[in-house]
């Protein structure tokens, strides 16, 4: 989205929701084709302020068409969100995170930007495959994790592949 230059219009939800699609000539056009085809969607974002990014809330808002339409239900989707970056990160005299104040301001901060990417794949109709979420930028900690992720994500697609080759086969 950083790379792309969206248009903002105030009248952008009034068109789509009659139209079912996005009335807008702009970049983000190859990039709606490019989730129709998608297998899966993998989505990011740092948090801000218990929330996605800005970049991520402007995608968000462009994927109405897709609400009214229903364009990508039922589609696979991995959500990732991270935050308190270690080198930001600044610590008391026993060890804690400031930001944390010992009652987990940092992970709450980075679920919460988590819950706001599953409720908008919720509203889009959106199957959530996998998430992951990571904080104080320790991504060694979180490694083994993706590499499971990666293992779960590839054993469900042959899973379906094999079981939608098999309902085709009989048909």
């Amino acid at each position: 989205m950083r790379r792309r230059n969206p248009h903002e219009n105030e009248f952008c939800k009034i068109f789509c929701g009659f139209s079912n699609k996005c009335i807008q000539k702009d970049d983000i056009q190859d990039l709606y084709l490019k989730l129709i085809e998608a297998d899966i969607i993998v989505l990011g974002s740092p948090t801000y302020y218990d929330n996605v990014s800005g970049i991520m809330k402007n995608f968000m808002d462009r994927c109405l068409p897709f609400y009214f339409s229903e364009g990508l239900k039922n589609k696979k989707i991995i959500l990732v969100a991270m935050g308190g970056f270690k080198s930001l990160v600044d610590y008391d005299k026993d060890g804690n995170c400031i930001w944390c104040k010992k009652n987990n301001l940092c992970e709450r901060s980075v679920l919460r930007c988590l819950d706001s990417l599953k409720y908008f794949s919720e509203h889009l109709g959106l199957r959530i495959f996998g998430t992951v979420h990571a904080f104080h930028g320790n991504p060694q900690a979180k490694e083994k994790e993706l590499i499971k992720l990666g293992k779960k994500i590839d054993k469900k697609l042959i899973v379906e592949k094999a079981g939608a080759k098999e309902k085709f086969e009989k048909t």
